[in-house]
């Protein structure tokens, strides 16, 4: 994983992509990397870490939509998300 501004650039093993991840799949990507987390956890975490407006921009429904994403492409692994 490589930082760039607001974006990262995450090398996927299982099969050899490169990924560049917005600012918001970003901040999803590093919350899941760190511990397993469940949707009050994630907001928390991301008001306490990134404040009170990116929690605010990220609501439940998008949350959902990147975890998804990144599950699929396997970026986090399923057994981590409990949302």
């Amino acid at each position: 994983m490589r930082a760039y501004d607001e974006e990262i650039v995450v090398f996927n093993p299982y099969n050899w992509q490169t990924h560049v991840l917005n600012a918001a799949a970003a901040l999803v990507f590093e919350a899941f990397e760190r511990q397993p987390l469940d949707m009050p956890d994630l907001l928390q975490f991301i008001h306490e870490n990134y404040g009170a407006e990116a929690a605010s921009v990220l609501d439940e429904s998008s949350l959902r939509r990147l975890i998804e994403e990144l599950v699929s492409l396997r970026l986090i692994q399923s057994e981590t998300v409990s949302v």
